[in-house]
């Protein structure tokens, strides 16, 4: 399960009701949340194809080893049992200055439902604590719980506020690789957008940058981790993620980050390790993982990455001790658990009791199987016809003269019953429907492509015409009526009369006829544009009817040559056997004449 993070946050200084004040983000909205239920969904499909053939698989358990059994004795603590598999895992890593090793669980759990403004009890979730690592794990099987642990930035905690960052794990299901040779903090969503994976059943899920390196780290989720990845069509080699021992930079403490560190006052040098160091001090490089002379972190640490995990070994039903206990989301899923585990144990004792019958019965099964397909592959032997008398020579001519064999009959006979039955009638009718309607339709689209080509070449002889400016001489109606209008009103002095502006009321009309032409060009240019849409569509459609009736054709043609083939090979069948018969007449023939003589 993939607990490191997306990276650490800033910003401590929100209070709690800041906090409970924003809205809550989606588990949907996030790359993690994302990944998180995409596998989610693909774990509970495999799950049920997994309990549909139980009954059918056989599992052959083995006894424990030796080894493990003394390993199991010696070890002080016991070993807690795993969270539920297919739960959501909701990662809370604490900001500097919050040992949890230091807090029992039952607090940290009471500050995450007080957080959540008590939106859910304990009965919907199990929290477990990583003192090493810092971190708390939330798991739950609600989807909605798990949206609400999501969006915590607050704990408080003995009375005391402590910033934490929260997000969701990937879960062991997905499968993380390494490239090379990318640019220095390209976002995510350029990343997810320009990358491209052709192995087959594999998608990326997410993608990110390593810190200030030219490393993306990506999660797959699929059956193989893919050896080449493209990027903007660049091929790059994938290499296996393998995560490496966290160590922390200000306490020098394996299993935190420096961002997490529950002692953030320490003072250590980094290099060294000297406790309280003063200035100039004799500093000697001292790896924290290993204790050679090297930098803590560099590529030459051999305890520098983690150890894979090793496979579980095989759990018995005869050790007490060896029994690995789960933890189940709901009694369904214990019910289910329980079925499988009976049907594997049945068909196990089944096959122990029963496999000299079964043996038996698939022995005797298999050979009177034998039997009939020998008897079908048997040619039948038919007495060839005689001839007519008008054209038998004589008793001697026609014992020592064979038959003369004549396979135009058997293969007339064969293709006039292929040809007469209803089937193959109704085969060739049909396919000739279709290639008549294949040839309309074939017509239709050609007409289709013509009437678009001549709208096109119609679009572009259209051509926007200028309008033609009114003379100055002739002036409008409109300015000849307000002329008169004002020679009837009473005179007034000669400062307040004002003569009609003629020139403007014509660039008024002017702007009139170019609007009404802008918005006919509008109207024009929306009709040819809703005309080719709807031509397109049509297209579209003829060309999808036209491909099914293609491929039906196709499939009636296969159909009809299979009699053909058939017709074939009963016809060499026949040949077989008539030869045989033909051998077995000639020797006949010789003995009697050899008996006579």
């Amino acid at each position: 399960m993939d607990l490191t993070g997306p990276g650490t946050s800033t910003g401590c200084s929100t209070s709690q009701a800041e906090v409970s004040g924003h809205a809550l983000p989606s588990i949907d909205t996030d790359a993690d949340g994302k990944t998180a239920l995409t596998l989610r969904q693909r774990k509970k499909q495999a799950s049920k194809r997994r309990r549909a053939n139980a009954p059918a698989k056989h599992d052959a358990e083995t006894n424990t080893d030796i080894k493990n059994t003394a390993s199991l004795k010696r070890r002080k603590t016991p070993k807690l049992p795993p969270l539920p598999k297919d739960d959501f895992k909701i990662v809370m890593r604490p900001h500097s200055g919050l040992p949890l090793r230091n807090i029992i669980t039952p607090a940290v759990a009471t500050a995450i439902i007080e957080s959540c403004n008590h939106q859910f009890s304990g009965e919907h979730f199990l929290l477990r604590i990583k003192p090493g690592s810092n971190i708390a794990i939330f798991s739950t099987p609600h989807q909605e719980v798990a949206m609400k642990a999501r969006g915590i930035r607050l704990l408080t905690i003995n009375g005391n506020a402590h910033a934490v960052k929260a997000y969701a794990a990937t879960g062991e299901d997905a499968l993380r690789g390494v490239v090379h040779g990318i640019p220095q903090h390209t976002p995510s969503e350029t990343l997810l957008r320009n990358m491209r994976v052709r192995t087959q059943g594999v998608e990326l899920l997410q993608a990110r940058m390593i810190g200030d390196t030219q490393s993306a780290n990506l999660t797959f989720s699929g059956p193989v981790l893919p050896k080449t990845v493209y990027y903007y069509g660049g091929e790059l080699l994938c290499h296996p993620f393998r995560a490496t021992i966290q160590v922390c930079k200000i306490c020098r403490d394996k299993g935190h980050r420096a961002d997490v560190c529950p002692n953030p006052a320490r003072r250590i040098c980094n290099v060294c390790g000297l406790e309280n160091p003063s200035e100039g001090h004799p500093c000697e490089p001292n790896c924290a993982s290993c204790g050679e002379a090297h930098l803590t972190g560099d590529k030459s640490c051999t305890k520098r990455l983690k150890q894979p995990r090793q496979p579980r070994a095989p759990q018995t039903s005869r050790s007490q001790a060896t029994r690995q206990f789960r933890w189940f989301s709901s009694e369904g899923e214990e019910e289910d658990y329980r079925a499988g585990r009976g049907a594997r144990s049945e068909s196990v004792s089944t096959d122990k009791s029963g496999s000299k019958s079964a043996h038996r019965a698939a022995t005797t099964t298999a050979t009177s199987t034998q039997k009939q397909e020998a008897r079908s592959r048997t040619a039948v032997r038919k007495v060839p016809a005689e001839k007519p008398k008008s054209q038998q020579g004589s008793k001697t001519d026609s014992q020592n003269a064979p038959a003369e064999v004549s396979w135009s009959g058997g293969a007339s006979s064969t293709t006039k019953l292929v040809t007469q039955s209803e089937e193959h009638q109704r085969a060739i009718s049909e396919a000739r429907q279709l290639k008549a309607s294949l040839d309309s339709k074939t017509r239709e689209v050609e007409t289709l492509k013509r009437q678009v080509a001549m709208l096109m070449a119609q679009v572009k002889t259209l051509k926007p015409t200028t309008p033609t400016p009114l003379p100055k001489q002739q002036p409008p109606a409109l300015a000849t009526q307000l002329t008169q209008s004002a020679q009837v009103l009473p005179q007034r002095p000669p400062t307040q009369t004002q003569p009609a502006p003629q020139e403007a009321t014509t660039q008024g009309t002017l702007m009139q006829v170019e609007h009404m032409f802008t918005l006919q060009q509008g109207q024009i240019q929306q009709q040819f544009q809703q005309m080719q849409e709807q031509l397109q569509a049509q297209m579209q459609q003829m060309f999808a009817e036209f491909r099914e009736l293609k491929r039906y054709v196709d499939d009636s043609i296969h159909k009809l040559q299979r009699p053909r083939k058939r017709r074939h090979n009963v016809a060499s069948d026949k040949m077989s056997a008539e030869t045989m018969l033909y051998t077995d007449t000639d020797d006949t023939a010789a003995s009697e004449t050899q008996h006579h003589g």
